[in-house]
């Protein structure tokens, strides 16, 4: 007798008949599911991921997650900014042109989220451009200027200058934060050391300019360096900024010696890292800076980082720039 092919004589189920026929051992029935386990959607859907936290919530209602605390926390954080929808309805056009506009720096704009979402504030909408309010769409805004050198440029601009002398420090940079302290204009000087003598003296000596004053109604500020790294840098400027916005200042200027700025940072390579994350900042706001590049301390490498970290020297002059 030749024994069938999967037979066990040790397994008291296994039979020569079953073996022969193929048949499969019958499987014992599931246990009716409970209410708990019922799917929140059809199986033909994925359930969204807040039914999820819900459900999960009803089934534990005494250990709350920690994704409904994030949550609820997150809506009251953002109970008074605006989404770019409600942004365009409050000026009455379109979300493109909101879009547009923010990223022009006519409308302050908060980025939130790993998405990047766009927010805004109504006091800020509300405090907007003529051509911006409601009414026709225009194809151009008219935007802030500020003078350098004797020449009008466009607002927000973030440029780089670059001197091999103690008089070409402050040739283009002294006249542009006494410019901004007689309008009354929030300006900062990140410099130390002898780079922060040179423009006390060059300001002292600017007709109609009272440095003391200026330092005690915090209309000039002066810091070494915004932050340690990039990211505690950019926080700096993003509070700086928006408390500027909330006073309802038309403009920021900003002098940084990058020379000072070097000294405080962890290494030239995080100080760069900062210069280039500047940029997008930097376009969300009203403000002007001039980052200030002594070539006899910096070598030809850093050079051509500064040069590509400022993108918008492609629209100045660079016997402007170059002192």
């Amino acid at each position: 007798m030749t024994v069938p092919a999967g037979y066990d004589a040790n397994r008291p189920d296994c039979s020569t008949s079953s073996a022969r026929s193929g048949e499969r051992r019958p499987r014992k029935p599931r246990p009716a599911m409970s209410e708990s386990r019922v799917p929140l959607r059809s199986t033909s859907r994925r359930p969204r991921r807040a039914d999820v936290i819900l459900a999960t919530y009803s089934l534990h209602p005494y250990r709350r997650p920690a994704a409904i605390t994030h949550n609820i926390s997150q809506i009251d954080m953002n109970a008074s900014w605006l989404s770019t929808r409600q942004a365009a309805d409050r000026l009455g056009v379109s979300e493109a042109s909101v879009r547009r506009w923010s990223d022009r720096g006519v409308i302050p704009v908060q980025r939130v989220g790993k998405r990047r979402e766009r927010r805004f504030r109504a006091e800020h909408l509300d405090r907007a451009p003529r051509g911006v309010r409601a009414g026709s769409v225009p194809t151009r805004v008219q935007k802030s200027q500020v003078i350098l050198g004797g020449e009008a440029f466009d607002v927000p601009i973030h440029v780089a200058a670059f001197y091999d002398s103690d008089a070409g420090r402050v040739r283009l940079t002294a006249p542009f934060l006494a410019d901004g302290i007689r309008a009354g204009q929030p300006c900062f000087l990140l410099a130390q050391g002898e780079e922060l003598d040179s423009y006390m003296v060059a300001l002292d000596q600017t007709p109609g300019i009272d440095v003391d004053s200026a330092l005690a109604s915090g209309v000039l500020v002066v810091a070494g360096a915004p932050g340690h790294t990039a990211a505690a840098a950019l926080d700096y400027w993003e509070k700086t900024l928006w408390s500027a916005m909330d006073r309802h200042v038309p403009l920021v200027r900003a002098v940084g010696e990058m020379v000072s700025e070097r000294e405080n940072f962890e290494s030239e390579p995080e100080m760069f890292a900062y210069e280039v994350a500047f940029n997008m900042t930097a376009r969300r706001f009203p403000c002007a800076v001039i980052c200030q590049y002594d070539v006899r301390k910096f070598s030809g490498p850093a050079i051509l980082s500064a040069f590509r970290a400022h993108p918008d020297m492609l629209g100045v002059s660079l016997n402007l720039l170059l002192k």
